[in-house]
């Protein structure tokens, strides 16, 4: 007795039977003919936007940098700077713009945070830089623009570089240092701020292929020319 099986069963096991050399394809069909077919699909992992507060030094000029990866959304990476007498806390980094995405704003803010008795921070810079192709760097590759913030005493201040959009790609962002004011009661200048960065991340825009572009305008004149006729 033949087994309970479909007539399109058959079918495949006959053309197993009398065509061997397509046996691997057909084999492949009935498989896909079961009742169900389960597939596992693992989701990709969700990426964020960036939000660090650094707590480490600045590196020597060349030096790798602690780098973040951007993601969509606002991107923040924060810190303290400043000095006290002759040791100076001084923060640099690195961040890497992905494949299809760019920075379209990129602002950092600091507010003074000394006590007044011992000092005030009154400017700061940094520098923001592209590449190195591989590694963020302190202080190396194509000088970009100048995040400079002068009058930060006694309200803060902010700046915005105008060099945006960001493509995407490896940039450094490293400390230049700044001015601090003397206190009155202080014998050695000492001062510090916090500052924040704050870099928005969006998707780049996909250029349109000059081909599709002329392929339309082709096909859109062949179809008046055809009316007209």
């Amino acid at each position: 007795m033949l087994p309970n099986v479909s007539l399109y069963q058959l079918v495949i096991i006959a053309r197993q039977e009398f065509f061997p050399v397509r046996r691997v394809r057909y084999a492949a069909a009935l498989d896909c003919s079961a009742a169900s077919v389960v597939i596992a699909v693992t989701a990709p992992a969700v990426a964020a936007p960036v939000n660090v507060t650094m707590e480490w030094p600045s590196p020597a000029n060349g030096q790798p940098l602690f780098t973040a990866t951007f993601d969509v959304g606002v991107n923040q990476i924060g810190g303290t700077v400043g000095y006290a007498g002759e040791t100076s806390d001084m923060d640099s980094f690195g961040f890497i713009v992905p494949t299809g995405m760019q920075v379209t704003q990129a602002e950092v803010s600091v507010t003074d945070t000394s006590n007044p008795a011992n000092g005030d921070v009154r400017s700061w810079k940094w520098d923001l830089r592209s590449g190195p192709p591989n590694t963020a760097q302190m202080n190396t590759g194509t000088f970009v623009e100048s995040f400079t913030l002068a009058d930060v005493t006694p309200g803060g201040a902010s700046d915005a570089i105008a060099a945006v959009p960001l493509p995407a790609g490896i940039y450094n962002v490293s400390d230049q240092g700044g001015d601090v004011l003397p206190g009155s009661s202080h014998p050695l200048v000492t001062g510090t701020a916090a500052f924040s960065f704050h870099f928005t991340v969006a998707a780049a825009p996909v250029p349109e292929p000059a081909g599709l572009g002329l392929l339309a305008v082709a096909g859109l004149m062949l179809f008046r020319r055809r009316r007209t006729a």
